[in-house]
């Protein structure tokens, strides 16, 4: 994923010696796509991680300090704008970030992607990623011991990424072996294991560990390209190779199963651009679900 920096708000000059960088309204697939470029720069810099609670264990095998935060500061990074003396200090660090993966797509005025993203955020804090990083190697992972399940993760921080819930029903009933991976929110309790995976570490293991994950564009497709877990993945608004491919430089004999959803009514992916599929928050304008993550459009059969 290629973050970037609203150039008003999102970087402080110091006084001190580290960089200080807080991961705003970035998810597990940002945080796991970011980590090459971290890895590097904390070679030669001191670094400070400000970042959420679930997302902590990410960073850990980073040579940085890591700071969990609540998920309302990571929401909202407003706050260090009036906070920037009294809670992270002007004497402490040179720089700090807010990284936000949100609007970091290039788009033409047509809406198509006019580059490949580079290497996430490389760029604005002015480092390469690291060219030998080994994710397996980074979360301590041994070679891959496959047992008989099949993870479901069918939803996305963004509902327009997400397959309809009895789209993903459909799936789990006809899939043996199935783990529902949801948000654990109540209304998918009596099938729901995320409920019950407090840790990180807890939902790596059950992905890692796989016969197979069944994902759409969401941090668990990232964690599958990452660590060369089988994956099918159903994409609509977003194009799967700037999304899946970038970890090919870190896992060059990587290879997926995806279906890219299409629709008659618009240009998908569209990404969201407002000159494509997405207009004034309705898919064609008019769909408040987006038409590409249909059944007919994933050309699923049951």
């Amino acid at each position: 994923m290629f973050y970037h920096l609203n150039k008003d708000t999102c970087a402080y000059d110091g006084e001190g010696e580290g960089i200080a960088l807080l991961m705003e309204v970035c998810g597990i697939g940002d945080d796991i796509s970011a980590l090459p470029v971290l890895s590097e720069l904390c070679k030669t810099e001191k670094v400070t991680i400000y970042t959420r609670y679930f997302h902590a264990p990410i960073f850990k095998g980073l040579n940085a300090e890591i700071v969990k935060v609540s998920n309302k500061i990571c929401e909202n990074g407003e706050i260090f704008d009036t906070e920037w003396d009294e809670k992270i200090g002007k004497k402490r660090f040179k720089k700090f970030y807010k990284l936000t993966c949100w609007g970091g797509w290039q788009c033409d005025a047509q809406g198509y992607y006019s580059s490949y993203p580079r290497d996430q955020f490389s760029e604005i804090i002015h480092c390469n990623a690291d060219e030998d990083f080994d994710y397996k190697k980074y979360f301590g992972l041994e070679e891959r011991i496959e047992k008989e399940h099949t993870v479901l993760a069918f939803e996305s921080a963004e509902q327009w990424r997400s397959l309809y819930e009895e789209i993903a029903k459909k799936i789990f009933d006809t899939t043996p072996n199935c783990v529902w991976l949801t948000d654990g929110s109540k209304k998918y309790e009596h099938r729901s294991l995320m409920a019950k995976m407090e840790t990180f570490e807890e939902l790596l293991r059950l992905v890692y560990s796989a016969k197979k994950v069944i994902s759409v564009d969401n941090g668990i497709s990232h964690l599958c390209a990452a660590l060369e877990v089988p994956l099918k993945a159903y994409f609509g608004l977003t194009q799967h190779t700037f999304i899946l491919d970038q970890y090919k430089k870190y896992n060059p004999e990587l290879q997926y199963d995806v279906t890219q959803g299409t629709s008659n009514e618009c240009n998908a992916p569209c990404n969201r651009h407002p000159d494509r599929g997405m207009i004034g928050g309705l898919c064609s304008g008019k769909y408040r679900r987006a038409n590409c993550m249909t059944e007919q459009a994933l050309s699923l059969t049951f």
